[in-house]
């Protein structure tokens, strides 16, 4: 507390002020007996002028009209200058009233230095009474701090404590628990197992039996797809064979009364001179047209009695384009075969000939394929490399 320094300055500095304000007062009260006397000077004219607080600038001039007013009065011819000095003085002296009052009006009284005394001392002794104040708040605020901090590091101590001590039960209750459940879960784990190992082997014995069977289905698969496509083969040949003396013939155009036996035979004795007998022709007629049949007239289906006359006429099948198209009559099998080959990367080439259908691969090798062979021809031209 560094108060009591501080209150003796402020008492130190308060009085000095009051003892410099009664000294301006008691010159204040000087000047008045001045003014008193100067107004007695000019009356009488004899007095003594007190100068101690007029200013200097003054005091030369009431000195210089002194000496003026002597000289004039030592001068006997000269009355009319007395009395123009003595005017100069009366002004003069009035001037120094003036600035004497000026002077009385600005010194303050005693009253007033009473008051100024005791708000000084009032507003010192609030700024004190406030420093007191918030040093004791301070200080009360950090013992209580100090004190709060201390309990409240007791209280978590004792919490950490309990709660270690409940912690650790906990802990091992919770550990003969898990332990309990372990325990039922390994016999339920044991018997599971007897049982799923019993199981396990029926199961065992189950796919053993489902593989041999599996097997036996699968060698049976076999021998049934070799079955199929032999039976395919059989019967693609057979309707082969039974079209091997019919030939086909498309652009033919259509007629109205048209009799296409006779047609034919003049055709092609005018294009090739080919003597064609009408009965060596077994049959003759238009097929109607499917869904997916090409534009234009309807395809004819021609069935010689023998192929020699047939492939008498096939030969100049280049002559005979100028009037129409002639054709093997194939399988729709035998179709699908020649034209998956001829889309196929590794076929150069392919053709019909007599009941079977051949190609050519890209090395120039020639290959018989049959109507089985649809569903695998990547395996059946897996040797021929590109």
């Amino acid at each position: 507390m560094t108060l009591i320094p501080l209150i003796t300055l402020i008492v130190l500095i308060t009085v000095l002020t009051c003892s410099g304000i009664v000294e301006n007062k008691d010159k204040a009260e000087g000047g008045k007996s001045a003014e008193m006397s100067d107004k007695h000077v000019e009356k009488k004219k004899s007095e003594n002028l007190d100068l101690s607080n007029i200013s200097q600038s003054i005091k030369e001039t009431i000195i210089s009209g002194k000496s003026a007013y002597k000289k004039h009065r030592r001068s006997s011819s000269d009355q009319g200058d007395n009395t123009w000095a003595m005017n100069e003085m009366q002004e003069e002296l009035k001037e120094i009233s003036r600035v004497v009052q000026d002077t009385a009006m600005n010194i303050v009284k005693k009253d007033e230095i009473k008051t100024i005394v005791q708000e000084v001392v009032k507003n010192i002794m609030q700024t004190i009474k406030n420093e007191i104040k918030s040093e004791i708040v301070n200080d009360v605020k950090k013992e209580l701090k100090s004190e709060l901090e201390s309990q409240i590091k007791k209280e978590i101590e004792e919490n950490i404590k309990e709660n270690q001590f409940i912690t650790s039960k906990k802990q091992d209750e919770v550990v003969k628990e898990i332990n309990k459940k372990i325990s039922k879960g390994n016999d339920l784990a044991e018997k599971k197992f007897d049982g799923i190992e019993f199981d396990l082997t029926i199961i065992r014995k189950e796919s053993k039996a489902q593989a041999e069977e599996l097997i036996k289905l699968r060698k049976a698969l076999s021998e049934c797809e070799k079955k199929y496509h032999s039976v395919l083969n059989m019967a693609n040949y057979n309707q082969q064979y039974s079209q091997k003396n019919n030939m086909k013939i498309l652009d033919w155009p259509e007629k109205r009364d048209e009799v296409l036996r006779r047609d034919f035979c003049e055709i092609v004795h005018s294009k090739t001179g080919i003597q064609v007998n009408p009965r060596d022709i077994l049959a003759i007629h238009r097929v109607p047209k499917g869904e997916k049949s090409r534009p234009g007239p309807r395809p004819v289906i021609a069935k010689f009695i023998n192929s020699e006359s047939r492939v008498a006429i096939l030969k100049h099948r280049k002559t005979l384009k100028e009037c129409f198209t002639l054709l093997d009559h194939l399988t729709p099998r035998n179709i699908e075969l020649i034209k998956r080959l001829n889309s196929h990367p590794k076929i150069e080439k392919s053709w019909y000939f007599n009941t079977h259908v051949y190609a050519y691969d890209i090395n120039g090798d020639r290959h018989r394929f049959d109507v089985a062979d649809l569903d695998n021809l990547n395996d059946k031209l897996r040797g021929v490399r590109e």
